[in-house]
């Protein structure tokens, strides 16, 4: 464009053009050149701009804006669990951790138990992405006690669901856990699709792939954001090879490569390095099965590159490494009991009745 086309009458409305979920907020903003607004409002402009900074993936400017609408009203809970939320996806853990801890004290000093479980929640996915699985542990059993005497059950039932990936080895505990979650939910509501994937990996880890399957189908259409979707994706790589579907496999894998691609080219790192690994160790669990060892050595060697692997993926890359060297066995399907079938069916339905996002 020639400069002196730069600064035409039209050029400003151009320049202004604001994405609709922020009109509202950067409207509220502009005004503090303008007049003096009350502490409220301006928490509030931050606030919606960066919970849409947040889905969006920008996850830079969701922090900053989180920052700001938490030190304009420092003794608001629900303020400092947005600035550990977007702090911690953003890979600043240590920042995230002290944010958190004033969100508990906050909320404890109010008395608000819905808060209280909802920053103990936020505190223990950021020890669960750092591989400290005990800590999250036990940080996931302190919400569920808060949602609990607080007489949430919708938070409770999430505290059950978090338990499933931590108590995933031991599959009476993790399935527990999944029941109970299940039976706290409301029937119509749209976290059901999540528990249908962690009850999917609970059951893809006993090899039960069967139903490990149908969870993950039936999860996939109410997945929007691109990081879940890779993920699931992937789990139904892995089943699907051991059920023998080689052709939805074939799709799934597809259905990655196309998701990876996307993010890798965004500088907004919607994925964080290690949930993409995960999603390829998955993956390569499918290639094995399915006797694709060049493919699966490929795969295993890019997983090497990233550099944030949490410790037991680093030692199930090493696992596969020698199973793919030896060109041993990969995954089997073993019928799961009647419970698991009733769990399964009864979940499914749910979801099948919810309203398509």
């Amino acid at each position: 464009m020639m400069r002196d086309q730069l600064f035409r009458p039209r050029s400003r409305t151009e320049a202004i053009q604001v994405p609709e979920p922020l009109r509202s907020p950067v409207a509220a903003l502009r005004e503090l050149t303008q007049r003096s607004m009350s502490v409220d409002e301006v928490a509030q402009g931050c606030s919606k701009i960066a919970r849409w900074a947040f889905e969006t993936g920008y996850l830079r400017i969701a922090s900053t804006f989180a920052h700001t609408a938490a030190t304009v009203k420092p003794d608001d809970p629900e303020l400092a669990f947005a600035v550990g939320q977007s702090t911690r996806n953003a890979g600043r853990y240590a920042y995230a951790e002290a944010w958190f801890q004033r969100s508990i004290g906050l909320a404890r000093r109010k008395k608000n138990r819905e808060m209280l479980s909802s920053a103990y929640f936020g505190l223990g996915i950021m020890h669960e992405m750092r591989g400290e699985r005990e800590l999250a542990r036990a940080t996931f059993e302190k919400a569920m006690r808060a949602a609990v005497s607080g007489n949430i059950a919708s938070l409770a039932a999430s505290a059950h669901q978090y338990l499933i990936p931590l108590t995933m080895s031991e599959y009476k505990e993790g399935f527990a856990h999944a029941v109970e979650a299940l039976r706290l939910y409301p029937p119509d509501d749209p976290l059901l699709a999540r528990l249908a994937v962690d009850a999917g990996a609970l059951f893809s880890e006993h090899s039960h792939f069967q139903l490990a399957y149908d969870l993950y189908e039936a999860a996939l259409p109410f997945l929007t954001r691109l990081s879940d979707r890779l993920a699931v994706y992937a789990n139904v790589c892995r089943a699907a090879a051991a059920l023998g579907l080689k052709h939805r496999f074939a799709e799934a894998w597809g259905e990655m490569d196309r998701i990876a691609l996307t993010f890798r080219h965004d500088s907004r790192d919607r994925v964080l390095p290690v949930l993409y690994g995960e999603s390829l160790v998955e993956l390569t669990h499918g290639l094995i099965t399915l006797h694709y060892w060049k493919h699966a050595a490929q795969v295993l060697a890019e997983v090497q590159t990233i550099g944030t692997l949490r410790p037991q993926t680093v030692r199930t890359v090493g696992r596969l490494t020698e199973i793919v060297e030896d060109r041993a066995q990969g995954d089997q399907n073993r019928d799961a009991g009647a419970d698991a079938v009733a769990f399964t069916t009864e979940l499914q339905s749910r979801i099948a009745k919810l309203p398509r996002p």
